[in-house]
């Protein structure tokens, strides 16, 4: 029997999804994908939507067993996947309600696009935010620090 791969909470006003494998580091395989997609998708009467990481990681990107599997596939398989991904990034950037990341751990490559496609982040103070994909001086990100509470 397959698991959720995201847990889904009512604390109202929010939808809390949890990314729910962290023996994976959260990552966005195909499952998680969809079951992400269909939960933004269907926000009920949500005012916002909190995506949190369970354990210690929020989303450690592309799932690379799962990416290793799919080297020999056709390009037109590559786009279709790649394709999945940019609608759920869409998804979260037109959610008509609040998006919010509360992110710990790592959140890198895919899983830091997600949280960058939400209205906020925050992020503790165990966040780790990267892009591998890219070489650092190629694109910037506009952060605002809120004030520490020390």
């Amino acid at each position: 029997m397959a698991v959720n791969p995201v847990l889904i909470e009512r604390s109202d006003p929010a939808l809390i999804l949890t990314l729910a494998e962290p023996a994976n580091g959260n990552a966005l395989d195909t499952a998680m994908v969809a079951a992400l997609r269909l939960a933004i998708g269907n926000p009920g009467d949500a005012r916002a939507i909190i995506l949190t990481g369970s354990d210690r990681v929020f989303c450690a990107g592309a799932h690379l067993g799962e990416l290793a599997a799919t080297v020999d596939d056709d390009e037109a398989a590559r786009i279709a996947d790649a394709a999945r991904l940019a609608d759920l990034y869409a998804a979260v950037l037109r959610a008509p309600i609040v998006t919010i990341a509360a992110v710990r751990g790592a959140a890198y490559g895919g899983g830091a696009g997600l949280a960058a496609a939400c209205d906020f982040v925050i992020a503790a103070p165990t966040a780790t935010f990267q892009f591998s994909e890219l070489p650092a001086s190629s694109m910037s990100l506009r952060t605002t620090p809120l004030p520490s509470r020390s």
